[in-house]
């Protein structure tokens, strides 16, 4: 809902236009090579989530990305600017490449079910919670080990060993892949009902930007290659920002009223919601948006929800936009257990009463439609 078709097809068509211009160049300047490695990142796109049997619907779509974010990107980068193949590009490329893949199984987890639903046979939809969640412990895990073996041979400097920083996370990380889902969000957690997904996101951050240091530490400490190494920094930076279900910065502290926070990627969630205030009887939205700047009562906000069917699914019947009267909420819904998570932007979240109960419910599925 934020493009209309026409402006989609037009930033598709200057990215599409830049992008050929820049495989064209180094075709030219590079030769064949650099035209394969261009060729075999359009064929992992494409093959990824539009092929008629797309990867990722045949359990190959985790591997799809660790290749595209690893190996291809960095060492068909690395080749593009030096002009010559290098084992060491493409094996310190591969704790990175893990780092993405791990983003990636912990989002397919968390949505497994609306995966298997929609006939997509996800790495995690293939091999079950359990043996999936072991799966990403494992790829955590064998990060660190990649780092300190390519140390160990003399692949990477020791300045490599920064991405220890990143630990504590790891440990966190890890700890959450070895519990079983809960079947709420704690309070206060923003971002439900993605949860594997965003222990995954928080330790892969913080270790690529370790990561990132440490080969610049290296060298700049060597004093061989360094403007190599820097545009294999520099890569992977680019990287990192476009790592899957990154969130935008958190609003600055002097605003009086905190915004609600909210992280992209709910599978659940479908633009162009019909204007409608009524899906059903016997649960009442109501509460009061105001400003993240000021608190002041903002009126005329729209606001989108999409809710669950008694039967637990979503349908188009169960979603809406509906708006504030005065800084009012009042909207009347249906299902009972529909709530996976809030999210109003810039707004304190809405208020949610079942009249039935007499309850007041916090969290909710809103999203902020200016």
């Amino acid at each position: 809902g934020l493009f209309d078709a026409k402006s989609l097809f037009v930033g598709l068509g200057i990215l599409g236009t830049v992008g050929t211009v820049i495989v064209l160049y180094f075709w030219v300047v590079r030769g064949p090579v650099a035209l394969a490695f261009s060729l075999a990142g359009l064929a992992l796109l494409y093959l990824y989530d539009a092929a008629p049997r797309p990867l990722k619907s045949l359990g190959l779509g985790e591997i799809a990305a660790f290749l595209v974010w690893g190996p291809l990107m960095v060492g068909g980068g690395y080749y593009v600017v030096a002009g010559r193949l290098s084992l060491s590009a493409f094996l310190v490329s591969v704790p990175y490449g893990l780092g993405v893949m791990s983003i990636l199984i912990g989002k397919h987890i968390d949505q497994a079910e609306f995966d298997r639903s929609h006939g997509q046979r996800t790495l995690p939809v293939a091999l079950g919670d359990d043996r999936a969640r072991a799966l990403n412990r494992a790829v955590i895990v064998t990060m660190y080990a990649a780092v300190a073996i390519l140390i160990a041979v003399g692949r990477l400097t020791p300045f490599a060993t920064l991405v220890a920083v990143a630990l504590p996370r790891a440990g966190r990380a890890l700890a959450v892949m070895a519990r079983p889902k809960p079947p709420g969000p704690p309070p206060g957690y923003v971002g439900w009902p993605l949860w594997y997904h965003r222990a995954s996101l928080a330790h892969n951050r913080l270790f690529g930007w370790a990561y990132i240091g440490g080969l610049a530490l290296g060298a700049i400490a060597s004093g061989r290659h360094f403007r190599l190494w820097l545009v294999g920094g520099v890569l992977l930076a680019t990287s990192l920002g476009a790592s899957p279900g990154v969130t935008a910065a958190a609003p600055p502290s002097a605003a009086r009223c905190p915004l609600t926070q909210g992280e992209g990627g709910d599978p659940f969630y479908k633009p162009n919601a019909p204007v409608r205030s009524h899906v059903g009887t016997g649960f009442v939205l109501t509460g009061i948006v105001r400003s993240g700047i000021d608190c002041a009562v903002m009126q005329g906000v729209r606001v989108e929800f999409w809710l669950r069917r008694p039967d637990g699914q979503y349908d188009d019947a169960h979603r809406g936009i509906t708006a504030n009267d005065g800084g009012l909420l009042s909207s009347e819904q249906r299902a009972l257990e529909l709530v996976d998570r809030g999210k109003v932007g810039h707004a304190s979240p809405a208020q949610r009463r079942n009249r039935r109960q007499g309850r007041t419910v916090e969290e909710g599925q809103l999203r902020h439609n200016p």
